[in-house]
């Protein structure tokens, strides 16, 4: 079926302070990420209401120094909940409060004095019709479906009132997806012909998601999760503000955090909002970017710098913090550090500090860092927008009533690795553990040049190996301390089975194809082949 031009399919990631909006193009084959009225590709989540306006994303940041007790922030984290809820950075602008009837609402100042009650719900679903149509005037038609982000910390009733709002604001949603599930079709993991154990590690405003997820040749399959505030965006920026401050304090006296004023620390947090995106770009750590803010404080404007350096020693502090929950989600998941293969970094303050980043991939010695075109902010936003043009091209119906995730459940899967014996010490990782089952796997092995004519094959299980003790960090270089010796994932744990090839005296120069396939009921058949004399044999175990 072919899509038609004015047809447009969109992902939408909407976050605690700032959301994205991606659309793939049917022509380009490629996402774009959507810019607002203000030309810019992340549109923060803030409402305002003034002089009988409604204004939206980066106009009611813009105008919340001033308006701050009619400006709405982290409606999403107060979504069926309480006041309790409300994240910090809310504390500076319209309080969430509860009634006298029980219920919770934000208080908004009218022009005649009055006061209106708006829920978290209402708010949504404000926002979210100013998103679609700000997706609309920018494509310049209508939106025929969009696939959406869930927070991996939201209730059951917090999805419902999500899926009602984006009804109500008239959004066709055609799916609604995990945040995890989102970034992972951002990549290319998904067409990876290989078996992978992905950390993704998701760094939003409040708080850092930690996913563990397999790869097995296309399907996604959750395995744990993990979250923490105590690292975060919000938490980098209390950081910076805390070293502004006391830069303007030595040179003005004045202690714009003791004060608690709140115009005076938004316009602190917006500085160094700034300034932690610039120095985060920096490559060198000599690199030095400006916080500059104008009449910050009793009409004193403040000026100062910050090297990359020093930011990153300020950032060192969560480390220990990160370290912390990766090594437990990982207990808890029963996978030594050397089973992951692959790590996944995404949020607007994933990639804040390249220390950290760093020190989270020293933790993973086999692992590779997942690569992407996309910068980190926007890769939820534009694994929704591929999903999205999935559903439309495979013109598959969803409920939308029923929010979905692309992740798999209840289904059998390898308790343990299965694979190649070589060695005491050694094998080759066939079948991974937690492959679903049934599975087919196919490898090559060169056989020695010295092999008479029959090939024997040994067939184990794995059992994970130990992460061997890492050398403390120096601030010195030494030259003559070895590189720690980093063995593979696995070793031989259970002899499942030997069996031979005899081999004609043409293949000793040749390869073997070994298959190894795995019934439901765990059976498993390996087929050992000359590719160039089709010579065959198998065994059963």
């Amino acid at each position: 079926m072919s899509t038609k031009n004015t047809e447009s399919y969109i992902g939408l990631n909407i976050g605690n302070y700032n959301s994205v909006i991606a659309v793939l193009s049917a022509e380009k084959g490629v996402v774009d990420v959507i810019a607002n009225e203000d030309g810019d590709h992340k549109t923060p989540t803030y409402l305002a209401f003034a002089d009988s306006e409604l204004y939206s994303g980066t106009q009611a940041k813009h105008q919340s120094i001033y308006n701050h007790s009619n400006t709405i922030v982290g409606f999403l984290e107060t979504l069926g909940k309480g006041p309790e809820a409300s994240p910090a950075l809310a504390d500076f602008f319209c309080k969430f409060t509860k009634g006298d009837d029980g219920s919770s609402h934000y208080l908004i100042a009218e022009q005649d004095g009055s006061q209106s009650k708006y829920s978290s719900y209402q708010i949504l679903v404000k926002f979210l019709t100013q998103l679609k149509n700000t997706a609309s005037q920018n494509l310049g038609c209508k939106i025929d479906g969009a696939v959406l982000s869930l927070h991996s910390s939201w209730s059951q009733e917090q999805v419902s009132l999500f899926t009602q709002a984006c009804k109500e604001a008239d959004l066709p949603v055609l799916q609604l997806i995990d945040e995890t599930s989102a970034a992972i079709l951002a990549t290319d993991l998904l067409d990876s012909a290989s078996d992978d154990n992905v950390i993704v590690v998701n760094v939003g405003a409040t708080k850092t998601d930690l996913s563990l997820v397999n790869v097995r040749l296309g399907l996604e399959l959750p395995v744990a999760k993990a979250s923490t505030e105590e690292f975060s965006g919000e938490k980098v920026d209390n950081v910076l503000m805390s070293f502004f401050a006391d830069e303007f304090k030595r040179s003005s006296s004045i202690d714009v955090i003791a004060n608690n004023k709140n115009r005076e620390l938004l316009k602190l947090k917006y500085g160094v909002e700034t300034t932690k995106h610039t120095i985060s770009n920096a490559r060198t750590n000599s690199a030095s970017v400006p916080c500059t803010i104008e009449s910050l404080s009793n009409g004193f404007d403040f000026n100062s710098k910050i090297t990359k350096l020093r930011f990153e020693m300020l950032c060192n502090r969560f480390a220990p913090v990160l370290e912390k929950h990766l090594l437990d989600l990982l207990q808890k998941s029963k996978y030594s550090p050397l089973e992951i293969s692959k790590v996944l970094f995404v949020g607007g303050s994933a990639e804040v500090s390249q220390k950290l980043i760093s020190k989270i991939m020293s933790m993973f010695p086999n692992a590779t860092k997942v690569e992407h075109d996309h910068s980190a902010d926007e890769m939820i936003a534009v694994g929704c927008a591929n999903q999205a043009h999935l559903i439309h091209i495979a013109e598959t119906v969803f409920d939308q009533s029923s929010p979905s995730s692309n992740s798999i459940e209840n289904i059998k899967v390898l308790a343990s690795p299965v694979g190649l014996k070589l060695s005491e010490d050694s094998m080759i990782t066939v079948l991974s553990k937690n492959t679903p089952l049934p599975a087919v796997r196919d490898i090559f092995v060169n056989l020695p040049k010295d092999l008479g004519s029959t090939a024997y094959f040994a067939i184990c299980e794995g059992k994970p190996n130990v992460m061997p003790p890492q050398p403390e960090e120096s601030e010195e270089d030494d030259d003559d301390v070895a590189e720690p010796v980093i063995p593979a994932a696995y070793s031989p744990s259970n002899l499942l089975a030997e069996f031979s090839l005899d081999l004609p005296e043409s293949t000793k120069d040749k390869k073997i194809k070994l298959s190894f396939h795995i019934d439901i009921n765990q059976k498993l058949t390996v087929t050992a082949k000359d590719t160039s004399s089709n010579t065959s044999s198998s065994i059963e175990i």
